[in-house]
């Protein structure tokens, strides 16, 4: 495994397993295949409902909590002082641990101050019930305004980024103000396995295609946190870090990305 440094100074790994509409017994059990196979970055949220399965796949692995770097989101109707405490207490009562490694604001809210809600996530940190902050879905002016309150400065944004779908400018931005982007649905809900262009591309590399795009990823300084239910996909979308892109491909896909990928 590959980690990435934030501005923090936490250690993060390169590849995360997500967690999005994964539930009950499939979600115990993909979770437990992840951490069987390598996996030791499990991305949750206070609103994926999802939390009680993921504690009991990491408690079926034996995989140490020293090992692990758990993320959560406090979903945007939580974002108040009280909020933010309660959500995130939840989270560890059901975690059953005493500290999450990182914590996003999931979705800014239009209606909660967002000084409330920093003021009670540098708390948190404060207190050590987290060790590092971070923004999800947050474009470029809500960024901007995170960093102008001079409250806290988060360590990562969370956005969805894919060789279809073009977030490239809070990219850019996040990355020249030192915040570490995670890509998630980085491998578009499966449709890059059906492009022909990039199937065609990932043949002449002699790799799958989740290993071109997943390792353009991390090329470009992403995390990315793909999700399966099925072991082969768990373990292949793992096995990125023994190769690198020659010049030619990484440019075939900044191609690609630039004539397909679309705005929000």
């Amino acid at each position: 495994m590959e980690y990435f440094t934030l501005s923090s100074g936490m250690k993060m790994p390169a590849m995360g397993f997500g967690t999005y509409q994964i539930w009950g017994k499939e979600c115990r059990d993909s979770v437990r295949l992840a951490l069987d196979a390598g996996y030791r970055l499990i991305d949750t949220a206070e609103d994926y409902e999802n939390t009680t399965e993921i504690a009991a796949a990491i408690c079926d692995s034996g995989v140490l909590r020293q090992d692990l770097f758990l993320t959560s989101k406090v979903w945007k109707i939580h974002l108040h002082r009280e909020g933010v405490f309660a959500a995130c207490d939840s989270m560890l009562k059901i975690l059953g641990t005493d500290y999450l490694d990182l914590l996003l604001i999931h979705h800014p809210s239009k209606v909660i101050p967002l000084d409330e809600t920093l003021t009670a996530f540098s708390e948190l940190k404060k207190s050590g019930k987290i060790r590092d902050f971070g923004l999800s879905n947050f474009g470029i002016e809500l960024c901007e305004k995170v960093a102008n309150l001079g409250i806290m400065l988060p360590s990562v944004n969370q956005i969805r980024y894919s060789p279809f779908w073009n977030n490239e400018e809070t990219r850019c931005w996040c990355d020249g103000h030192g915040i570490r982007v995670t890509a998630h649905t980085p491998i578009a809900k499966g449709k890059i396995f059906r492009d022909p262009v990039l199937t065609a591309l990932a043949e002449e590399l002699g790799r799958p295609v989740n290993h071109l795009v997943l390792r353009w990823l991390f090329e470009k300084g992403m995390v990315s946190i793909p999700r399966s239910k099925k072991m082969e996909h768990i373990r292949s979308n793992l096995n990125i870090f023994d190769f690198s892109l020659p010049p030619e491909y990484f440019t075939a896909m900044e191609n690609f990305f630039k004539e397909h990928a679309v705005s929000e």
